[in-house]
């Protein structure tokens, strides 16, 4: 399907706080202008401060200064889309924690499968550009996806996607309304190595990579693509990419919308987000993604 962007101009990090904490009336860490990458402040005794910690902090500042109105708009809609498996790479292993003492291999996550409850506006990315590479001029375009279809994002376009205040960080799942919470690693991106968070998706009860799906399998010595995957994530398989260069809650935010408001901050994705005054206008304009394509699965 065509799609086209009519005209939108470490750690894992805790989701630990459902109330404000003792850093949250601190002075925010500064963002230099033009959104590069903050630095992370010291604290009192010297310590310095962790980027997950920063991240909070400059999102709760920026939540402050938000309107009563806006603020209403904070993860209104994260009941929209629901969490269905988490989608991973049989042929790039990673590792989960299995207790205290113990991990295991897994798949390397890509992406996940989603149901859209109600028509939503979502970014699409080529797979090719992710945390490493940065987003640049043109690699971002919008699409509608209608309510009821179900189809796979990458983790690119999820933190897109969440990082929106209308999110707030979270997405449900069938039995909690914010039952999977985005929570991107960030210290590689605070030490400068890379471009942007690393983004990673979290159940807010259980192990979500307990139960991963694959989108390879191996054939003799040789990894392919799973056909039903092949248009979303095939660029993965080959050998090389090429590089470019140059429901409304009330309460107190929780660390995990915090952490979004800050990374929609960033530069790179700041300028691939929609105004939320735009959104409706936008989701008007965008084109319909092939509800029988995605639904093919």
């Amino acid at each position: 399907m065509a799609l086209q962007n009519k005209e939108p101009q470490g750690a894992n990090i805790p989701d630990t706080t459902k109330t404000p904490d003792a850093g949250a009336t601190n002075t925010p860490a500064s963002t230099p202008a033009g959104g590069s990458t903050p630095t992370p402040a010291t604290a009192n005794k010297g310590k310095k401060e962790t980027g997950s910690v920063a991240l909070a902090r400059q999102g709760m500042a920026a939540i402050s200064a938000m309107s009563e109105d806006e603020r209403k708009l904070i993860g209104s809609k994260s009941h929209t889309l629901v969490f269905n498996q988490l989608l991973g790479q049989e042929s790039n292993k990673s590792s989960r924690r299995v207790n205290k003492n113990e991990t295991e291999t897994c798949a390397t996550s890509v992406g996940a499968n989603v149901t859209a409850i109600e028509d939503v506006l979502v970014p699409v990315i080529p797979i090719t550009r992710n945390w490493k590479t940065g987003l640049e001029d043109g690699d971002v375009t919008y699409t509608v996806i209608s309510a009821g279809t179900t189809f796979d994002m990458s983790l690119m376009e999820l933190m897109l996607l969440l990082s929106r205040d209308e999110f707030g960080g979270f997405m449900a799942t069938k039995d909690d309304p914010q039952g999977v919470r985005f929570s991107p690693k960030v210290s590689t991106y605070y030490d400068q190595k890379q471009k942007l968070p690393t983004p990673a998706l979290n159940l807010v009860s259980g192990a979500i990579k307990e139960s991963i799906t694959a989108i390879d399998f191996q054939e003799g010595d040789t990894w392919k693509i799973r056909p039903e995957y092949a248009e979303k994530f095939g660029d993965l398989m080959k050998k090389s990419t090429p590089k470019r260069t140059g429901g409304a809650k009330t309460s107190a935010p929780s660390t995990t919308t915090r952490v979004a408001k800050a990374i929609s901050a960033i530069e790179g994705i700041a300028k691939n987000l929609p105004k939320a005054e735009d959104l409706a206008k936008l989701q008007a304009a965008a084109p319909k993604a092939d509800a029988k394509a995605a639904d093919a699965k």
